[in-house]
């Protein structure tokens, strides 16, 4: 085999639970559709739709049946916060910083440089601020004893936005085919911190194990309170996805050592499938699918609280 290459696993089915559009709509069920935007939407898969909904899930299912390919949660959810950036003049939305919380990329005229990546840390920069550094990009906006510019910025004027943005890799339980895999992507904060929270807890009870364990990835609508224009608390309901295992309690740690087993009996290369994993993660997603969860990605901001992820159908910060 080409050594200086990586196999990359291809993406077959997109998981959402909302529609692009400007305002982007939101579903009250999940919806299984694919990679390629035809016009302005992503066409439903019907046939991974129909085998979801023979399961017992429904035509409008509030769950899918999904399996994941590593016991580690970094592995199968990818997570960062970005800022895509489409300035004026320019035919393409580019990635323009992405980070951890403590360490971003930034691009640069130059390629790419490490800034300090203070996302909830630093302090509060005023509005006129702001606007000064929007106007005069010459500007360095990182400072690492300021917020970042473009997580903090609430002002209609201005025209960054940074978002946290995660992506679930996992197989369909009702895949017809193997050689695909299928992603859900969204940029809520509270979908993230289930997400992981059901996973963590779902590790403890199986003793780590979850990798080929039956899951369900679950939509539920919570209320959430936010600040409203007039600066009066106002609430909003808000999706959130997290995960469930299809596994009744008296049973878990029997499925979860049955799992493992089968690992040990067929060999299964753990070093293999990581790398694929990596691989996967790496991917950077296409700009078009951006722009369609972003219309007019940098000339709009809209209150994060009430803004549906069109692509992946979580809600921001919601």
């Amino acid at each position: 085999m080409i050594k200086d290459r990586t196999a990359r696993p291809p993406v077959r089915y997109r998981i959402a639970v909302g529609r692009p559009g400007r305002p982007p709509k939101k579903l009250d069920y999940i919806e299984v559709t694919g990679r390629e935007l035809v016009g302005d939407t992503y066409p439903v898969d019907h046939d991974a739709m129909e085998a979801v909904a023979a399961l017992g899930y429904g035509p409008k299912p509030a769950r899918v049946p999904i399996r994941l390919l590593s016991d580690e949660i970094h592995e199968n959810l990818k997570s960062e916060y970005q800022n895509w950036v489409k300035r004026p003049g320019e035919a393409v939305t580019r990635l323009f910083c992405h980070g951890d919380g403590e360490r971003a990329e930034r691009l640069t005229r130059n390629g790419t440089r490490e800034v300090p990546c203070n996302f909830r840390r630093g302090k509060e920069r005023t509005e006129e601020d702001l606007l000064k550094l929007l106007r005069s990009p010459a500007l360095d906006p990182c400072d690492p004893d300021l917020r970042c510019p473009f997580a903090q910025n609430r002002s209609p004027k201005a025209g960054w936005k940074c978002s946290l943005t995660s992506e679930l890799f996992c197989l369909l339980d009702t895949q017809r085919t193997i050689g695909g895999l299928a992603r859900f992507r969204s940029h809520s904060k509270n979908t993230y911190d289930q997400m992981v929270g059901s996973l963590e807890l779902i590790k403890v009870a199986t003793q780590g194990v979850i990798q080929g364990l039956p899951l369900d990835l679950c939509l539920k609508f919570e209320r959430k309170t936010y600040v409203g224009e007039n600066g009066a608390p106002a609430t909003t309901t808000v999706p959130v996805v997290h995960v469930e295992a299809r596994i009744p309690m008296a049973d878990v740690l029997a499925v979860a050592g049955d799992v493992a087993q089968r690992r040990l009996t067929v060999g299964v290369a753990l070093a293999e499938q990581r790398k694929l994993l990596a691989a996967a993660r790496a991917q950077t997603v296409d700009a078009t699918e951006v722009e369609a969860e972003w219309p007019a990605t940098t000339t709009q901001v809209v209150d994060d609280e009430r803004e549906v992820d069109g692509a992946s159908g979580g809600m921001r910060n919601g």
